[in-house]
This record gives structure tokens, C-alpha cells and sequence, in this order.
């Protein structure tokens, strides 16, 4: 299903700190802003992808997608076989990121995952995944599809997003209290202090990988 969101465009902004780029500024005006800022916003919409578009893009993203989960899952299955919760932890600790970006590298795009209650601060969501997950999120509370969208941005960048649902292994670091391990827990205080990114059930809406196609083109 392609999504397809639209508003007015968006109005220019100001800022008080003449030593920033016009770009600086813009990121951190967009860093700043909360969720609810931003799906009230007219300032990030999105506008229909060509059927061309569809046809290079929506095959791609849902390659890529299936190479990245293979890549991470199947090493952490491994893991947990061989070494435990404590040990999928440290592979995926180490691991998962660079293994992420090195298919981002490869394929020239911006390959990440993202959701509202990250691990890792970096992986925050931008104004544009934000709609997405919040869109998510209500048709996962609506009992709606949750298939792959296809969108292009209002800054031309053309996006596929796939959601992460909660599976059983993953509940050996995103569970409740009681489902994670006290080593891995103590291991998630060294290293995530702001983690939250755990009280998942079995089924619910983790959070997506978002791909953003705008450095091929």
C-alpha cells in the first residue's frame, strides 16, 4: 500500500545564531521539535511516487529489507544458541549498526532502523518517520494492514518503510522486566542509560526500517 500525505508547504524559519549554516540550523530546529509538533506540522509532508518510481523502488526496499533482517537475524539466532541472551547482546551490541551501515554503503541510501522508544539516541526518528511510525502505530491500534509504504518527502527524497514487529527472540532484551535477563539488564544500564526500547509483548509494533533513496538519485 503507498501512503500518501499531504499539506501545505512549508514556511521559512529563523534563527538567533548568525555562526550556524542555514543547514545546521534546520536540523536542529528539526531535532528539537516533539512528536506531537510534528504531526501537526505543515512542514513535512509527503507528495504520490510515480508508477516508475513504484516500480524501481518498491522492489529494492523490500530486497534490501529481507537482506538486512537475514543479515542480523540469522547471526543472532546463532548467538543465542551458542551463547545465550548475554551473548546475542554483546553481537548485537557491536554488530547490528555496522552491519547496517555497511549495506547502507553498498547501496547507496540511507538504510536505518528507527522507532519511538529507541536504544540507541541516534536512531531517534527525523519529522518524516515520525508520521510514518505514528501512522503505524494507529493501524496497528486499529487492527489494520501493516504492509510496506513507498513515499516521497517533500524534499524530493523517495522513502520505503517496512514495519518491526515484536518476535519471540527479541524479547530476550526488549521484554518486560521479568523476560530480560539480570546480566543483559546490567549490560543495558552500562551502555544504553537512556535505552527504551524494552516492556514489549509478543506481536506489538517495535518500530520500522525506514530507507531513504535519496543518495541514489
Amino acid at each position: 500500500m503507498v501512503l500518501i500525505l499531504l499539506a501545505c508547504n512549508p514556511t521559512a524559519k529563523e534563527t538567533d545564531d548568525p555562526t550556524m549554516s542555514e543547514e545546521q540550523v534546520q536540523k536542529k530546529e528539526k531535532k528539537e521539535l516533539t512528536r506531537d509538533q510534528i504531526l501537526a506540522s505543515e512542514e513535512f509532508y509527503f507528495v504520490p511516487v510515480t508508477e516508475e518510481e513504484k516500480e524501481i523502488f518498491w522492489e529494492l526496499g523490500g530486497l534490501l529489507v529481507d537482506e538486512s533482517t537475514k543479515r542480523i537475524g540469522g547471526k543472532l539466532m546463532k548467538m543465542l544458541e551458542m551463547q545465550g541472551p548475554s551473548g546475542a547482546f554483546d553481537y548485537c551490541h557491536v554488530n547490528a549498526q555496522l552491519m547496517t551501515d555497511s549495506l547502507s554503503k553498498a547501496s547507496r541510501t540511507l538504510l536505518r532502523r528507527t522507532s519511538f522508544k529507541t536504544r540507541n539516541g541516534d536512531n531517534d526518528p527525523d519529522p518524516w518517520e515520525t508520521k510514518i511510525l505514528a501512522e503505524y502505530e494507529a493501524r496497528m491500534a486499529a487492527g489494520g494492514d501493516m504492509d510496506p509504504m513507498l513515499v516521497k518527502d517533500n524534499g524530493g527524497g523517495i522513502r520505503y518503510f517496512s514495519p518491526i514487529l515484536i518476535m519471540p527472540v527479541c524479547l530476550n532484551c526488549h521484554g518486560t522486566d521479568a523476560e530480560i535477563a539480570e546480566d543483559t539488564k546490567q549490560k543495558l544500564a552500562i551502555h544504553y542509560p537512556e535505552d527504551q526500547a524494552t516492556g514489549y509483548a509478543l506481536g506489538d509494533f517495535r518500530g520500522m526500517w525506514s530507507i531513504n533513496f535519496a543518495f541514489q538519485q
